[in-house]
């Protein structure tokens, strides 16, 4: 069971990322759009990282 329930964290935040990233992609004409798709992504990679940090804290929980 932690195994599958780590998969899913990982699948989800990764599924939650490729979205940002498409939709920064999706935006991206012009110099304004171009900033605005880079801004989306840092902030997508800040979310990620801080999702993770929440999943590292819930995975100690399933192995006791």
């Amino acid at each position: 069971m932690p195994a599958s329930s780590l998969v899913f964290v990982a699948r989800r935040g990764w599924r939650f990322l490729s979205q940002k990233i498409l939709f920064g992609l999706f935006l991206s004409r012009g110099i304004h759009s171009i900033v605005f798709s880079v801004t989306v992504l840092i902030k997508s990679i800040e979310s990620l990282e801080y999702f993770l940090d929440d999943a590292s804290r819930l995975v100690p929980q399933f192995l006791v």
